[in-house]
């Protein structure tokens, strides 16, 4: 498979026989062929409604990816069937670490400039709601902060009315010495 051909490959997608063609660089009649010779070597095969076209999946396309190269590398049709029958034929059908390995490579490069957008965007979204929680933070602490201000405004209250009443009374004290001391002075002023 190509790695054009890769990029465009959902892997739980499913396929119709002119695109696993394209996929492989084979003829739709090439795919149909391998299928029928190959059928109880490949996994299952569905097929639509009434027409019964062929449907792969990517296990399928792997799968007759490897009989492909097998066959291309000179084996006969009987000597792929053959080696398919061995656990090591059936390895070949298999994708190597290696395989695998390149394979993910190729999604890596293809999938980055995606994956960078998303994290990006994430990372974005976090910050915008960071900044909406420091500015809830801040609406509560403004709230607090007023709250308590009000408290100490009434305190405050209280305490000027308390010295309002302390002012009155050492008013009255005084008033009452000074009436208090005028008698006396009269008073005084007479026994004398």
């Amino acid at each position: 498979m190509s790695e054009e051909n890769i990029r465009t490959l959902d892997l739980n997608g499913t396929y119709k026989t002119k695109q696993v063609a394209e996929y492989l660089n084979e003829t739709p009649q090439t795919i149909r062929n391998i299928c029928n010779e190959f059928e109880p070597y490949i996994s299952e095969i569905g097929r639509t409604g009434e027409s019964g076209h062929r449907i792969f999946t990517y296990k399928n396309i792997e799968e007759l990816d490897a009989i492909i190269k097998m066959t291309k590398s000179g084996l006969t049709y009987n000597q792929v069937k053959e080696r398919l029958k061995t656990p090591s034929g059936i390895a070949e059908t298999m994708p190597t670490v290696s395989d695998e390995l390149d394979f993910c490579e190729r999604m890596a490069k293809v999938l980055k400039p995606s994956l960078e957008t998303a994290i990006r965007e994430v990372m974005m979204e976090n910050a915008e709601n960071q900044n909406q929680n420091n500015n809830l933070m801040l609406i509560e602490m403004n709230n607090s902060l007023r709250e308590e201000r009000e408290k100490m405004i009434h305190e405050i209250d209280t305490l000027k009315d308390m010295l309002i009443e302390l002012k009155n009374e050492n008013q009255e004290l005084f008033d009452k010495l000074i009436e208090s001391n005028k008698k006396k002075g009269i008073l005084n002023f007479f026994r004398k």
